[in-house]
């Protein structure tokens, strides 16, 4: 038997963390409960999450659950589920769903809730977007009322016109968005930070997210906030420099950045070991000489993505490996904490060993939230 590796599927597991922050940010604790249920069993039978009706109905209509039937082979243990799904789902055919087979149990038709994790990826590129415009922009909370109009539709892709944006805005109370927001919707849509686009101009206007940009913007915006981080804002400087003109030789890039050259030729070498700018050689002559050519330094986008990716994904190993190292380290203490009477009585457990169990959550969740925002930055450069 060939197995395979399904990359895709691996890493929307690995990215479950990050998704469950998402939808607890988003909807509330409930709504976090049934998705994690969902994640853990991969596919749960609708008659088993029907008692969470609320929150249920809220994660199919914003199109993070959805429904489908498949067939389930069954161990005879569980023919329990045939009563729960009389009981809950009013089959009065159940009997003529559920046969006998050898000495399983086959349900047929039985209908599941399972992820939609493309619609969560849009979920998070939409939290990431609002951020940054409520960072570059006064938008007095504008692009939060939009986006939280259209998880209500259940669409990122919706249209929504002037007067559902208005209307909404006053359902909310948000009396000063509407007596200043044809002026808030222009500056969204304006050339420089179309982070809105507008479809049609009757009545007001009808707009829609402009995903390509808001896309893009994102990416540069992680892009250089890495390349600062590691290095400074002169190599931040320089990248932009190339992103503007192109290829530059090095005194070129020295003169536009404001840097001498000492300074410009360390970073670039530096930026080039990382694969975020690339140096091209052109040949004065025919003769491929070296003292007889020109040495051009360049920034790809897509490339200076990838690179960022493939270190993102690097760290979260890293993160993950320390995790396990460090649960390894405290299996002892762990177990101990698992005990009935320890959960009863936490005076069974020394002083020691209580400042020794803050110290660990205290790493354990900074692993989590290290890897989180790792893998939200990978998820937003891989967005097509």
């Amino acid at each position: 038997m060939d197995f395979s590796w399904n990359t895709e599927r691996c890493l929307q597991r690995v990215r479950i963390p990050l998704y469950l922050s998402i939808v607890r940010k988003i909807f509330g604790n409930e709504e976090y409960k049934l998705l994690l249920n969902v994640f853990v069993n991969h596919r749960v039978p609708l008659a088993k999450v029907e008692d969470d009706k609320n929150a249920l109905e809220r994660l199919l209509k914003t199109g993070i659950l959805k429904i489908f039937t498949a067939k389930l082979d069954l161990d005879d243990d569980r023919e329990d589920l045939k009563e729960e799904l009389s009981k809950k789902r009013s089959l009065e055919n159940a009997d003529d769903r559920i046969t006998k087979k050898g000495v399983g149990v086959v349900l047929e038709n039985v209908e599941y809730v399972a992820v939609e994790y493309s619609c969560l990826d849009d979920y998070v590129f939409l939290e990431e977007l609002v951020k940054s415009v409520e960072e570059r922009l006064s938008d007095m909370g504008l692009m939060r009322s939009i986006v939280n109009l259209l998880y209500s539709k259940g669409s990122i892709g919706r249209s929504i016109s002037y007067d559902q944006i208005r209307v909404h805005c006053k359902n909310e109370k948000q009396f000063k968005l509407v007596d200043k927001l044809e002026d808030l919707l222009a500056h969204l849509c304006h050339e420089n930070t179309p982070f809105l686009k507008m479809i049609d101009r009757s009545g007001g206007g009808v707009y829609i997210i402009n995903v390509t940009f808001g896309q893009e913007y994102l990416k540069k915006k992680f892009a250089l906030g890495v390349i600062n981080s590691k290095f400074d804002s002169l190599s931040v400087r320089m990248i932009r420099v190339l992103l503007d003109k192109g290829y530059l030789e090095e005194k070129q890039v020295s003169k536009y950045s404001m840097m001498p050259n000492k300074d410009v030729r360390e970073r670039l070498y530096k930026l080039l070991k990382h694969n975020y700018v690339h140096l091209q050689e052109v040949p004065k002559t025919p003769e491929r000489v070296i003292n007889k050519m020109f040495f051009l330094w360049g920034c790809d986008l897509p490339k200076l993505y990838q690179a960022i990716s493939k270190e993102c994904a690097n760290g979260i190993a890293k993160l993950k490996q320390k995790l396990l190292s460090e649960l390894k380290l405290h299996d002892a203490l762990i177990q101990k904490l698992e005990r009935k009477d320890v959960q009863y009585n936490s005076l069974l457990l020394h002083s020691s060993e209580q400042e020794m169990w803050k110290k660990l959550k205290k790493t354990l969740n900074h692993l989590e939230i290290s890897s989180i925002e790792l893998e939200k930055m990978r998820l937003i450069f891989n967005l097509r």
